[in-house]
């Protein structure tokens, strides 16, 4: 064989090996792409079942199959807990919204009772807490979580919840004082006219549906 023939043939090999080598890449990778979108899939049921788990574990609370922790950190069950003295919480009707909005829906419940108040029950790190609340610091609840306090027929306060365990605290987004004369919105004093405008946006949001 010449020596031009050997350097075709060895150039040939190389090529056929390289040729091999590229296809069992591709296959590998194909594979990996694969496994990588089962995976995602895999991903976004186990977040569907995980939501799915937490409103079911919400409304065992609210059926008193299981405890929460209430404001004074005692484990207790709903049928059990004081709204106020001696007056026990019983579920008027019920509705899921995510108040803090950190992707997580809440169970708020009205509750019949003298006093009148909602009881909240918020899913946090495997517990689930418990808050109550007057009707008059929370009334039409919306459902991108906003709701307004009442503080007299002419005052009003648009406002939002969030959570750390067994407290919660209530953030004002804006006031409309007509009384006094107070109107703010973010903390910042604006013209009666930019208030009435913010009030009336706020009231075409969406009401929550009661279930009961």
């Amino acid at each position: 064989m010449s020596k031009g023939s050997k350097i075709f043939l060895i150039l040939v090999i190389i090529i056929v090996i390289v040729g091999a080598g590229f296809f069992i890449w591709k296959n590998e990778e194909n594979k990996t792409e694969g496994n990588n979108i089962t995976n995602t899939t895999t991903n976004s049921n186990t977040t569907q079942n995980t939501s799915t788990d937490t409103k079911q574990l919400l409304l065992n609370v609210m059926n008193n199959k299981q405890k929460f922790i209430d404001e004074d950190n005692n484990e207790v069950y709903f049928k059990d807990f004081k709204i106020v003295e001696n007056q026990t919480a019983k579920v008027d009707k019920y509705a899921f919204v995510d108040m803090d909005k950190d992707g997580t829906e809440e169970l708020v419940i009205y509750t019949t009772s003298d006093y009148g108040a909602y009881v909240i029950l918020h899913y946090e790190n495997n517990k689930v807490y418990g808050y109550m609340i007057g009707v008059r610091s929370l009334e039409n609840l919306k459902t991108d979580g906003s709701f307004m306090g009442s503080g007299g027929a002419n005052s009003n306060e648009y406002s939002r919840m969030t959570f750390n365990k067994n407290s919660y605290s209530i953030k004002t987004e804006a006031v409309y004082d007509g009384t006094d004369k107070i109107y703010k919105i973010n903390n910042e004093k604006v013209s009666e006219k930019e208030i009435k405008e913010y009030v009336e946006n706020w009231n075409k949001k969406e009401n929550v549906s009661w279930s009961k």
